[in-house]
């Protein structure tokens, strides 16, 4: 059985995942504050450590170029969104406001790259 892997991760072998998962852990912090005070998803730190942490995967630079190959790329990768919202919903206090979870902030910044993008 093949693993639900996004095929961005797949190319980056276990030492560049190592990487991209230090980077992506960043960028969900960064885009967690955001979230935490609900701002709609924009351009900004947590966009470009996002984008970052993919570009040193790939041995290349961040470019409006690579940011249009990232957003298609990663809008075709398997998701589990059900699995981040049971996350939030159990690691929330009854009556409290949830936590962003990796799954939410990983969804705040595709906005803020495909908004990006479009433009």
């Amino acid at each position: 059985m093949e693993r639900c892997q996004p095929e961005a991760h797949k190319t980056a072998g276990s030492r560049g995942s190592a990487v991209l998962y230090a980077g992506l852990d960043e960028a969900y912090e960064l885009a967690g504050g955001q979230l935490r005070r609900n701002r709609t998803p924009a351009p900004g730190e947590a966009l470009d450590c996002f984008v970052a942490a993919y570009a040193s995967v790939y041995g290349t630079r961040d470019t409006p170029e690579f940011r249009r190959l990232l957003a298609g790329q990663l809008a075709s990768d398997p998701r589990i969104d059900r699995y981040w919202e049971l996350v939030a919903e159990v690691a929330t206090p009854p009556g409290g406001r949830p936590e962003p979870t990796p799954g939410v902030a990983h969804d705040w910044l595709l906005e803020a790259l495909d908004a990006q993008t479009a433009a």
